[in-house]
């Protein structure tokens, strides 16, 4: 009655406390690998769940890339499961690894890498889908050296966060406003700097004065 979404993260398995929980998801988001043992169990999960007549609420699933020498393509994968993947992340152990050891976020610690463009990617779609849905969307790009959330929309950045605190040390919401890009699914960016050196500039204090005034607006 209060919250616009209740995201539940379940334990393994169909319970009997789980299959209550799916009964009351209005979507249910499966992430799966693209090897043959979890694309099998994947499945006998989708026969389940069409069985308790849930198989409308598969709304999304999120697959691992497949690898190029594994033999499974994506075509294979959706045809085993029945179901369209609609978003893929890369596989990438190397860097996942890596990034978990320094406990610092994929893509901050290896920006440049595939991974870390997938996970972008697929932050902006969800931000795209839900500006879709009416809901007030705002992407601020804080990869402040490699931030490349304009490729992923398909937009060139003209004012960014840089500009905006060069002439605005104390920004308001219509201050703010001046310096947003709209997106033709409804979404707002600010974006971050052009320039890698002008990171050091902005500075933490700078993005919290702007997450306060954004928060009080935006859903999201």
């Amino acid at each position: 009655n209060y919250y616009d979404y209740v995201i539940i993260d379940t334990a393994v398995g169909f319970s009997e406390v789980n299959l209550a929980l799916l009964d009351l998801c209005s979507r249910i988001l499966f992430v799966s690998q693209s090897d043959l043992c979890t694309l099998r169990n994947t499945k006998k999960a989708f026969l389940l769940l069409r069985s308790l007549n849930m198989e409308q609420k598969l709304k999304v699933a999120i697959m691992e890339q497949p690898a190029k020498n594994n033999g499974v393509g994506m075509a294979d994968v959706e045809r085993v499961l029945g179901h369209k993947v609609d978003l893929t992340v890369s596989r990438d152990d190397k860097t996942m690894t890596a990034c978990l050891n320094q406990g610092r976020p994929v893509v901050l610690a290896a920006a440049k890498s595939k991974l870390a463009a997938d996970y972008i990617a697929l932050a902006v779609n969800l931000a795209a889908r839900l500006a879709i849905s009416k809901r007030k969307v705002i992407i601020l790009d804080c990869n402040l050296q490699y931030g490349d959330t304009g490729v992923f929309l398909g937009m060139e950045p003209k004012e960014t966060m840089a500009e905006l605190l060069q002439e605005q040390r104390t920004p308001t919401l219509d201050t703010l406003n001046a310096y947003l890009a709209f997106h033709q699914s409804g979404l707002r960016v600010l974006f971050g700097p052009k320039s890698p050196e002008y990171a050091d500039v902005i500075g933490g204090k700078n993005i919290d004065k702007i997450i306060s005034i954004l928060r009080n607006y935006y859903d999201y």
